[in-house]
C-alpha cells in the first residue's frame, strides 16, 4: 500500500483532462485506446503486467483513462515481470511462445524473452 492519501493523488479533470496531485496532466501514448479496442474487437485477451509499488495508483490510472474493460487479467505489483508472467500462463493456460509482450524497459524484456515470449521495445 502506497503513502496515507495515495489513492487520491489522481483524478479526471472538468476537461475530461487526468491530473496528478500537483495539477500536472497525465498522457496515455496517443494509440493506446486504438490498439487496445481492435485487440478487444478479434478477441484477442490482454493482460496488464506492472512492476510498479504505486499499485494503487496504477489501477486508478487504468480506470480514469477508462482502460480497465480491455484487460482480462491485471499483475500490478513490485516484482519481477517473470513472475507476472508466470502466474498470467497458470490463470491462462496461455503458453509463453503466444504472448506477445510489450514494454519500454530493457530489463524487463530481457528478462521475460527467457521466458520465450515475443517482444517489442
Amino acid at each position: 500500500r502506497g503513502p496515507a492519501g495515495a489513492e487520491h493523488t489522481l483524478a479526471l479533470s472538468s476537461d475530461g483532462t487526468v491530473r496528478d496531485r500537483r495539477g500536472q496532466a497525465v498522457r496515455l501514448y496517443p494509440e493506446v485506446p486504438k490498439v487496445l479496442e481492435r485487440l478487444q474487437g478479434l478477441g484477442v485477451p490482454v493482460a496488464a503486467a506492472s512492476r510498479t509499488g504505486e499499485v494503487e495508483g496504477a489501477n486508478q490510472l487504468l480506470e480514469l483513462f477508462d482502460l480497465v474493460r480491455y484487460f482480462v487479467h491485471r499483475e500490478i505489483y513490485p516484482g519481477s515481470k517473470v513472475t507476472h508472467f508466470e502466474r498470467l500462463q497458470q490463470k491462462t493456460g496461455v503458453p509463453f511462445s503466444q504472448m506477445i509482450f510489450f514494454d519500454d524497459e530493457k530489463r524487463n524484456i530481457v528478462d521475460v524473452s527467457k521466458l520465450g515470449t515475443e517482444w517489442q521495445g
